[in-house]
């Protein structure tokens, strides 16, 4: 206040006379909480960018395919969303890479029976996301005469892991793939160490990659591994697999999975959950889910699985495996009452404490 030649200042504090201007302390705490939900996983403010932003950026930048782009020639499988092809890209100008032979290198053709938009969406999201975790997406396009979507990656290599478990040398079958040559370590317990570690933990940090891009896989299994030629064991076939960023491919009370290797659980999440909003809410409200849930858990399963087929050959056959499941499911899924009650009857066998026909059933679930 100036009276005369005097200037009198407000002794108020200088914040609340507004001299002073800035962020304050409680400002800067609900930023914090707000950042730190937005980045908690699975990740909400990364999928609104991804589906807002990074998708459509790319689906009008990348070389589009079409049918008549591709020559089919050996089919190398059936599953239950789709028939796979071995094909070769035929349009110069679409020729994606050169094999050692300067021809085009092949690439996989997937016919998709059901899922194939869903399949489509997932692995546009892995390429974005975290490229290396699954076999390498090129495309996807509608089939030109009849009903259904057609889904393109790169040729990864013709072995798949469930093809090199049942190789007799396994796992030191493995070894050119994962290290380019033999271990200079005698075959025994420690090599196949070395190897098994090699193996889970590339499969860990695939699922790891995946899930904190909001994917939960649903069918992981030696099938849906392949072997590829650079050395790196890699997930395909995203058909069962749920976004749960933003919803894609998640009904509550409704899973789609293979009986051998499912969690008992059956469904990522708690059947009471709802539907999937629309995706601006689906994904502010994803990280919730993901904490009170755990879907990611639920391919920890199957990888609990995996692990026992490479230390026991027994369950490396479907009826090896199948059994074992029941078994499992008698012990109400608590793996050290199994492999107590399957050590004590191994035992009483070796011992001869009970008769041939009591011993049957332990041998031929083994």
């Amino acid at each position: 206040m100036n009276c005369g030649d005097v200037v009198y200042r407000s002794t108020l504090d200088p914040v609340l006379r507004m001299e002073q201007r800035g962020i304050t302390p409680l400002a800067w705490g609900i930023l914090s909480v707000i950042s730190a939900y937005l980045l908690a996983p699975p990740g909400a403010l990364a999928g609104l960018l991804d589906f807002y932003l990074f998708a459509p950026i790319e689906r009008k930048t990348k070389t589009r395919f079409r049918q008549t782009d591709f020559v089919l020639n050996k089919k190398l499988g059936v599953g239950a969303f789709g028939v796979v092809y071995k094909a070769e890209v035929q349009k110069e100008d679409k020729i994606l890479d050169l094999d050692e032979s300067g021809n085009p290198a092949p690439v996989v053709l997937k016919k998709a029976a059901e899922f194939g938009a869903e399949e489509a969406w997932m692995n546009g999201r892995v390429r974005r996301a975290c490229p290396s975790t699954c076999a390498a997406f090129i495309d996807a396009f509608e089939d030109d005469k009849e009903e259904g979507t057609w889904l393109v990656w790169k040729f990864e290599g013709k072995e798949s892991f469930a093809d090199m478990l049942m190789k007799k040398d396994f796992p030191y079958c493995m070894e050119p793939y994962l290290f380019s040559r033999p271990l200079a370590i005698p075959k025994g317990p420690e090599r196949e160490s070395v190897i098994y570690k090699t193996i889970t933990s590339q499969l860990l940090a695939s699922l790891r990659n995946l899930h904190n891009t909001g994917i939960v896989h649903r069918d992981i299994k030696p099938q849906n591994l392949i072997v590829s030629e650079e050395g790196k064991l890699k997930l395909i076939d995203l058909g069962a697999a749920a976004d749960l960023r933003i919803g894609i491919n998640y009904i509550p009370k409704e899973f789609l999975l293979d009986p051998r290797y499912c969690a008992p659980e059956r469904f990522i999440m708690s059947t009471s959950t709802p539907s999937a909003p629309p995706t601006p809410v689906a994904a502010l409200l994803c990280p919730i889910l993901w904490q009170l849930n755990k879907p990611d858990k639920f391919d920890m399963y199957a990888v609990g699985l995996i692990l026992l087929q490479m230390q026991l050959p027994s369950l490396r056959s479907d009826n090896g495996l199948i059994a074992f499941r029941k078994q499992l499911e008698g012990c109400n899924y608590n793996l050290q009452a199994w492999r107590k009650k399957y050590t004590e009857g191994r035992k009483r066998i070796r011992d001869n404490e009970v008769c041939c026909a009591d011993a049957l059933p332990f041998l031929s679930s083994f």
